[in-house]
């Protein structure tokens, strides 16, 4: 019986690795995502243990007195920030619940930006995304954020979840009865 090689590949700029698996003479390729690379990732760069899941990455660059271009890591509760520039590391971490608002900016009228507003007073912008990364990258923020009643997002605020309605209240009102795909007879 022919046997199966295992070779494990990895793309540094993507959350992904690939496997090859080799049975006989065929060629199997898996895609596998790098769970324990990318909390590795986080491990070593920002001291985050591994109850904090990367969700996504963005290669992108944060205004300052410099534009710092580097990778933004989004998880569930934070939001990370690496650059390396002439060997001066930068590292920011950003807690989601210190966020009020989010919103999409414009640089310079054309260059996409996201904006977070922290504690109401400081706020971090995030430009030069990839290919329209920045739209993903927001709808992501957005859906993290919407579980909270005190943060705005690009201008709406988002209203607190409004309590399921009880079974004895009748506001609720009862299904219609099912309708037939038969035509009625004429």
């Amino acid at each position: 019986a022919p046997s199966i090689t295992t070779y494990k590949t990895h793309f540094p700029s993507s959350s992904s690795s690939s496997l090859l698996l080799l049975h006989g003479s065929h060629v199997i390729t898996c895609h596998v995502t790098c769970a324990l690379v990318c909390s590795q990732v986080l491990e070593d760069l920002f001291g985050l243990g591994p109850e904090h899941q990367l969700l996504m990455d963005y290669s992108c660059a944060m205004r300052g007195k410099l534009l710092l271009h580097g990778r933004l890591y989004v998880c569930q509760d934070v939001v990370c920030f690496y650059s390396n520039l002439f060997g001066q590391d930068l590292k920011r971490v950003f807690q989601l619940s210190n966020v009020t608002r989010l919103r999409k900016r414009k640089v310079a009228y054309v260059i996409p930006a996201l904006e977070l507003s922290l504690d109401g007073t400081t706020r971090v912008m995030f430009s030069s995304f990839f290919s329209g990364r920045r739209d993903k990258c927001f709808a992501l923020l957005s859906n993290l954020l919407s579980k909270r009643p005190d943060v705005t997002i690009d201008g709406v605020t988002v209203p607190p979840a409004s309590p399921a309605p009880s079974s004895g209240s009748g506001s609720v009102p009862p299904p219609s009865a099912p309708r037939s795909l038969e035509s009625p007879p004429p």
